[in-house]
């Protein structure tokens, strides 16, 4: 009767140890998921803000031709390209 208990005792235990290693693999996947949706809304966020700027300053370079946009386009372009 013990032998029984003690096997079945065992089984219990490696059925939850597997069962929270299967939920703890769900759980990083799910993480996964979330990372890449937010990196590629982030991507999009970047491309729609310099699009929003450089829409800005050919609006600005429209009004006044006579206002220099050389030094905020170096600074944009070096935002841009840092990593």
């Amino acid at each position: 009767m013990e032998t029984l208990v003690d096997t079945l005792f065992n089984e219990i235990i490696i059925v939850v140890t597997l069962g929270c290693i299967g939920g703890f693999g769900a759980w990083l996947k799910k993480i996964k998921s979330v990372q890449d949706t937010s990196c590629k809304r982030l991507w999009r966020l970047e491309k729609a803000f310099s699009m929003f700027v450089k829409m800005e300053l050919i609006q600005t370079k429209r009004e006044h031709p006579e206002t220099n946009t050389e030094e905020i386009e170096m600074i944009i372009e070096e935002m841009l390209t840092e990593d």
